[in-house]
């Protein structure tokens, strides 16, 4: 593991980092723990899933116009 992400693994904050296409590449501890997970299940699953059932479509296609005007944004703003 990278030095950089055993940094962010120490963490008390969740974190994870997706691809373009909404795959988790990595999830810290903290985020494995919060959902559930086991250590590395994460890795290669959409982010929907960690997205309650009936609001996974609607997060596709924010996930989708988000990718047709990316812009630097917080999360959530701006729709």
């Amino acid at each position: 593991m990278p030095v950089l992400w055993q940094l962010l693994d120490d963490l008390q904050d969740a974190a994870a980092l997706a691809d373009g296409d909404g795959r988790i590449e990595l999830a810290t501890r903290r985020l494995e723990e919060m959902f559930g997970y086991q250590h590395a299940q994460l890795a290669g699953r959409a982010v929907e899933c960690l997205i309650p059932a009936d609001l996974q479509a609607d997060h596709l296609r924010h996930r989708a116009a988000y990718a047709e005007a990316a812009r630097s944004r917080p999360m959530g703003a701006g729709g």
